[in-house]
C-alpha cells in the first residue's frame, strides 16, 4: 500500500498545522551556531525534506541548503514554497560534503528493518564530509513501550470541505514496530479519500548506536527530542541523536 500517496501529500501541512518546525529549527541552529565556526556558510542537506517545513523555517538563514525526499508527491509541495533551495529526489543529484545533515520528523522510524536503517545511515555517511555531523529524531523505544500509539483523529478543511485523519494502531508481532493504519475520510460524503499503512520502527539509544559506530559514526550522543537541552529520560518519547562522520579510522 504506497505510502504518502498524491492526495495525503496535499493534505500533509494541513493534518500537521499544529507543528511548530520553527521550535525545531531553532534547536537545529543554535546546535550548528554552537558546532561549526564558520556557520554563515554552512553547507546543510534536509534528509527526507518532505513538503519542505524545515526548510521553509530556515530559508531565511545564510545556510547553505539541499533538501532530498525520495516521495515525488511530497517533493511537488516542497518546491512550490521553495523557490531558492533545490529538492531532489534521485541522491545521484544531492551532491556530496555536507558538512551538516539533518533527518527530522520521523524519517529514521520509516527506516522499520535492519537493512534499511543501514541503507539509511549508509547514505548519509556517505553524503557527509569527513567530520560532518548528522542530527535526527525519531521515536525512543522506552518511551513509547509506556506510552504506545492509540487511536486518534484529527479533522480538518482541504478544498472546503471537512476531512478526518484516523490513526489505528494494528497488532504487531515485534515490541519496536508499530504498524499504523491510516484513513482520510470526507466525512460529508462518508468516503474514504486515502487508505495508508505506515509501519514505524521505535529504536533503543545502544542498539543504534552500535549499528551507527559499526558504519563510521563517532561521537554519538542522544538527548531528549521535544527539548534539546534535557537528558534523554526512560520516558522520553522521542529522541534526537547527533553522530558525526569520522576524519579518520584512528579518530
Amino acid at each position: 500500500m504506497t505510502q504518502f500517496s498524491s492526495i495525503y501529500a496535499e493534505c500533509y501541512d494541513l493534518i500537521h498545522s499544529k507543528k511548530s518546525y520553527e521550535k525545531e529549527t531553532s534547536q537545529l541552529l543554535k546546535f550548528a551556531k554552537t558546532h561549526f565556526k564558520h556557520f554563515e556558510s554552512l553547507k546543510v542537506l534536509d534528509f527526507g525534506c518532505g513538503t519542505g517545513g524545515h526548510l521553509e523555517s530556515l530559508q531565511g538563514s545564510s545556510l547553505n541548503l539541499t533538501g532530498y525526499d525520495i516521495n515525488e508527491n511530497m517533493l511537488t509541495i516542497a518546491r512550490k514554497r521553495l523557490t531558492n533551495i533545490q529538492c531532489h529526489s534521485n541522491l545521484q543529484d544531492v551532491g556530496t560534503d555536507f558538512e551538516m545533515i539533518y533527518s527530522l520528523f520521523d524519517v529514521i522510524n520509516y527506516q522499520h528493518t535492519d537493512d534499511l536503517l543501514k541503507n539509511y545511515l549508509e547514505s548519509i555517511h556517505n553524503l557527509l564530509a569527513p567530520g560532518g555531523m548528522l542530527v535526527c529524531d525519531g521515536w525512543n523505544l522506552s518511551g513509547v513501550k509506556l506510552d504506545p500509539p492509540s487511536i486518534s483523529k484529527r479533522t480538518f478543511r482541504y478544498r472546503n470541505k471537512s476531512i478526518t485523519r484516523e490513526v489505528q494502531p494494528l497488532k504487531s508481532t515485534k515490541s519496536d514496530i508499530s504498524r499504523l493504519k491510516i484513513k482520510l475520510i470526507d466525512e460529508a460524503e462518508n468516503v474514504v479519500l486515502a487508505q495508508e499503512i505506515h509501519t514505524m520502527r521505535s529504536f533503543d539509544p545502544t542498539e543504534l548506536t552500535n549499528i551507527a559506530l559499526s558504519l563510521g559514526f563517532s561521537k554519538i550522543e542522544f538527548r531528549d527530542g521535544t527539548d534539546w537541552g534535557k537528558e534523554l529520560g526512560i520516558g522520553s518519547w522521542r529522541f534526537v541523536m547527533f553522530a558525526t562522520k569520522l576524519i579518520n579510522e584512528h579518530e
